[in-house]
């Protein structure tokens, strides 16, 4: 009673390897990948973080400093400087444009790399379909082989075939299950 289950389980991969994968589900596959989201993400978001970068004004900054002089009678002088910087020559804009142009940029590198990665994952779903096509015209020649080769057997036993056509079958039988095994 326990083995009925285990055969089950144990004919389950088996059976979902008999489905067929067109070369469109192949590609909706393998562009629908998480990592392929995340980096395409990942790019825009760092080039719309450099606009945001090339917008921002520069901080502003302080400067403190303290001198010992004998003149004031606390013998101390206290200095603090508050600066800002302004963009006047119009650099700022053109880094804020600069920036949005690689937000464009990185989409055209996003649908570059996807475009690649389609044809890559067109390449290899061929190659694994010419690789299976191969294989199965493997199996119907070594298949026509051994039942040639049975007929000539019985050919050899009536004298109508020499012993040396048979074994030149026999050796082209090897030679297909040998490229099978491969």
């Amino acid at each position: 009673m326990r083995t009925f289950p285990l055969l089950l389980l144990c004919a389950l991969p088996f059976a979902a390897g008999a489905q067929t994968l067109t070369e469109a589900e192949a590609l909706r596959l393998g562009l629908a990948r998480a990592e392929v989201h995340d980096l395409e993400r990942g790019t825009r978001a760092l080039a719309e973080a450099e606009v945001i970068a090339a917008g921002a004004w520069p901080n502003p900054t302080l400067d403190v400093e303290r001198e010992r002089m004998r003149t004031t009678p606390r013998g101390i002088d206290e200095t603090w400087k508050l600066a800002q910087t302004f963009e006047l020559s119009g650099r700022r804009g053109l880094r804020i444009e600069a920036a949005e142009r690689r937000v464009e940029a990185a989409g055209a590198q996003n649908a570059a790399r996807r475009e690649e990665l389609a044809a890559e994952i067109r390449r290899r779903f061929h190659a694994a379909l010419h690789a299976q096509q191969l294989v199965k015209a493997t199996e119907a020649w070594l298949g026509r082989f051994l039942l040639i080769e049975s007929r000539i057997e019985k050919q050899v036993g009536a004298g109508e075939i020499s012993g040396y056509d048979r074994r030149r079958l026999a050796r082209e039988r090897q030679t297909a299950a040998a490229r099978l095994a491969l």
